[in-house]
């Protein structure tokens, strides 16, 4: 388990990205990219079209003891490209969940984060770590697996909001698997 979820509300850099707790500030960037379609596809969430909702979303996340978001910033520019982070953290391991801009996809910026992102949680904990992903996202599950994450099963969920079933496949890593 973790030694303290507060100690993950600190920024973390890569060479070319900064990773900082979400906060109300990155409400209107965060618009931006949770609006576009594209982005929100795998996500399995329909595209937000106002303010107040990334506002509430952003408060819901502040508020939660069991997960922390993460910005995806550019150092060169301060823009946001994104968002990753921890969704929830049970006995049985830690999950976490990304989505990158369209534009920003397939130039290595999510192998940054996670080479960030992975070793900062197990400086925190032993727990696995594992992620939920659509199983139809082919570039999501070969990161996944170019950071040795195994795929443990598929199962059928019925999504809600989209009224609609979704075939998802969960993927594993253990930390003595992990590799940079």
């Amino acid at each position: 388990m973790l030694k303290s979820s507060s100690t993950f509300k600190r920024a973390l850099d890569s060479s070319r990205l900064t990773l900082t707790p979400l906060t109300m500030i990155d409400a209107v960037d965060l618009l931006s990219l949770w609006s576009e379609a594209e982005t929100m596809h795998y996500l399995h969430v329909k595209p937000l079209d106002d303010l107040s909702t990334v506002q509430d979303m952003v408060k819901m996340l502040e508020d939660d003891r069991f997960a922390i978001r993460y910005a995806i910033r550019l150092k060169a520019n301060g823009s946001l490209i994104g968002t990753v982070g921890i969704n929830d953290w049970t006995p049985k391991g830690i999950e976490i969940g990304y989505e990158l801009h369209v534009m920003y996809r397939r130039h290595g910026f999510m192998r940054e984060v996670f080479l960030c992102l992975l070793p900062f949680i197990w400086s925190l904990t032993d727990d696995s770590i594992y992620a939920k992903v659509d199983s139809a996202n082919m570039p999501s599950k070969e990161l996944l697996r170019s950071f040795n994450f195994e795929q443990q099963f598929q199962s059928w969920e019925f999504n809600v909001e989209l009224d609609k079933n979704i075939h998802i496949s969960y993927f594993i890593l253990q930390k003595k698997n992990f590799l940079t």
